[in-house]
């Protein structure tokens, strides 16, 4: 039985192989049609199958612009900005320049939602619980060659509190916990690809 198993998993592999050769193959930067872009697309792919981190092995400094806000709600950019900064260097793999020309990549973002929602009520139908959430999307881009590392659309970060039922939370509170743990989303996402490991059970529980 096990040995039927390790040539089920073998014949998995060779066929993954197979697969990644054949696409690399296809391409027209691999063929020699767009040699400067092969060994770029080569080290997407094989970052796409191994996991391997998002950022280029030669990029060493990042610049991050303020995000576009589409939202009502004044402060996300300037409050996101420093938080994302503050994440990215804590992390060491990059140093936050002030300006694109000194940056190796950039992430450029917008902030496409800000919502409070009401949640719960009590008897008398008065608001117990809210949520409150922030959506972003980004974007990571080669500074010198202006290609497109990744785009990402949807990370959110979100929170449920009461201001009228104990454990009372402040509006301003919830909303700087919110900033911080988008920042930390995009920090994970921009040097590792993933964030996962800072998802609530529930979001967990829908992306399955």
């Amino acid at each position: 039985m096990r040995t039927g198993m390790r040539s089920i998993k073998r014949n998995i592999l060779c066929g993954s192989f197979a697969t990644v050769l054949a696409m690399l193959l296809m391409n027209p930067a691999i063929r020699g049609e767009n040699p400067e872009s092969g060994q770029a697309t080569v080290e997407k792919l094989l970052r796409d199958i191994n996991g391997g981190p998002v950022i280029p092995s030669d990029a060493n400094r990042i610049y991050i612009p303020f995000f576009d806000n589409r939202t009502e709600r004044e402060g996300i950019p300037e409050r996101l900005r420093i938080r994302i900064s503050e994440s990215i260097s804590k992390d060491r793999r990059l140093a936050v320049v002030d300006s694109g020309q000194k940056s190796d990549v950039f992430l450029e973002g917008t902030i496409t939602s800000f919502q409070i929602q009401n949640i719960a009520f009590n008897s008398l139908g008065v608001v117990e619980k809210k949520r409150m959430r922030i959506t972003a999307s980004i974007k990571l881009t080669r500074t010198s060659s202006g290609s497109v590392i990744f785009m990402e659309s949807g990370i959110q970060s979100f929170m449920e509190y009461s201001d009228t039922v104990p454990p009372i939370t402040s509006e301003a509170r919830v909303f700087d916990e919110v900033i911080d743990e988008l920042a930390e989303r995009i920090r994970a996402k921009t040097i590792s690809g993933w964030y996962t490991e800072l998802m609530t059970p529930v979001e967990k529980g829908k992306s399955r």
